[in-house]
């Protein structure tokens, strides 16, 4: 792939994502860090990633925000909200307020593959139709 994958994780200072950050960096994902909402915020405008991944404590306490920031985002991107355990609750409840997905652990690196590489294509398709738009 010729352009890297840009992501932001919005995690908290109780809740690390390190265990999806270790997965995301073997993938070649340039990933930027956010210790919660408002510098989340920062890191989408300055670097205008495809996916941004969000830990559920902070998903469940932002939520509106966070999609607002995504619909409101220069460039399209994706939501992908990372539970502790695979919950079908859960996921339902993410992708109906907003999020694009929901994943959980244990991050094997085909599993995480599949799911990064189709957001991103899913958002470069998308960002390629509203430019074809724009154009039109």
């Amino acid at each position: 792939m010729e352009n890297p994958i840009v992501a932001v994780m919005i995690q908290d200072e109780y809740e690390s994502l390190n265990h999806l950050a270790g997965v995301l960096g073997d993938l070649g994902v340039e990933t930027h860090y956010a210790n919660g909402f408002n510098e989340a915020s920062r890191l989408v405008k300055q670097h205008q990633p495809h996916l941004v991944f969000v830990n559920q404590s902070q998903w469940s306490d932002y939520f509106e925000e966070i999609v607002e920031l995504a619909n409101t985002a220069e460039h399209l991107l994706d939501i992908l909200v990372v539970g502790p355990i695979p919950q079908v609750e859960w996921r339902a409840s993410a992708i109906a307020h907003g999020a694009s997905e929901y994943v959980a652990p244990p991050f094997s690196h085909e599993k995480l593959t599949r799911e990064v590489h189709s957001a991103f294509l899913d958002v470069v398709d998308r960002r390629g139709a509203m430019a074809r738009a724009l154009q039109a």
